[in-house]
């Protein structure tokens, strides 16, 4: 899909990846909904590398899972920003909000992910991605998943000081929640919220250590408000997950 021209989703082939049948299908019931008519599948990553190694199957853009048998999302990425024929193809990376991996993650975005979306997922959500990849526009939230992914402040004060400021506070937060001196992480926190108040990072900290103090109302908060701040806080939509799921289970 080189062109800058605007494109018809009718236009576009769409290759859905992901080894549970289910979500493939769903997944492309929403894309004809949205009139995009040529989607195929694949059931894993090795079939789709079958598919993308094939010069006259037309693809333009990839939905890929990220955790498959056999050959997973990162894998099939890596195999196709390598491949010259086949390194224009914009590709988005599904994951779910447990499944996060920093390092993993990391290398993903070095290897220039188009967009992100995060299971499970409303229809409306997939759309918008979608109409930014076919008109060739950044996903405005890539950048700020990167941010986070790679551990960089998500506020930017313009101060070229303040990113080392923010460090430093987060170090002397985390040591002191490792200390279990949750009253003095917390007192950090509260210090750096004043100075750095868009910073999803700093309410991150306060949900988990509330979370560590056993208040998981008051840790949900805190998160909820990270995820407001960072749409795509890993750390916050993991830590969420973990703690609805003790809920359940308890």
């Amino acid at each position: 899909m080189k062109q800058d021209k605007k494109l018809e989703p009718s236009e576009v082939t769409v290759l859905v990846v992901d080894d549970d049948s289910q979500v493939r299908e769903i997944v492309s019931e929403f894309l004809a909904s949205f009139g995009y008519t040529n989607v195929i599948q694949a059931k894993d990553g090795k079939m789709a590398i079958k598919l993308i190694q094939n010069p006259s199957q037309k693809i333009d853009i990839i939905i890929s899972d990220w955790e498959m048998p056999n050959i997973d999302g990162l894998t099939l990425l890596r195999a196709v920003r390598k491949d010259p024929h086949r390194n224009h193809i914009k590709f988005m990376m599904v994951s779910s909000q447990g499944s996060h991996e920093r390092m993993k993650i990391s290398k993903a975005a070095k290897s220039r992910v188009d967009a992100y979306i995060v299971k499970p997922f409303r229809k409306n959500i997939l759309q918008e991605k979608m109409n930014l990849l076919i008109n060739n526009k950044e996903d405005p939230q890539a950048k700020e998943f990167e941010r986070a992914i790679n551990g960089e402040p998500a506020g930017n004060t313009g101060d070229p000081n303040s990113g080392d400021q923010m460090r430093q506070l987060l170090e002397r937060v985390r040591a002191e929640l490792e200390a279990k001196n949750y009253e003095e992480a917390i007192r950090l926190c509260q210090v750096a919220a004043d100075l750095f108040p868009s910073d999803a990072d700093i309410y991150f900290y306060l949900g988990k250590i509330h979370d560590s103090m056993g208040r998981s109302d008051e840790a949900l908060k805190y998160l909820k408000h990270a995820t407001k701040l960072q749409t795509y806080h890993v750390g916050a939509h993991t830590l969420i997950t973990d703690i609805n799921s003790r809920r359940k289970s308890s």
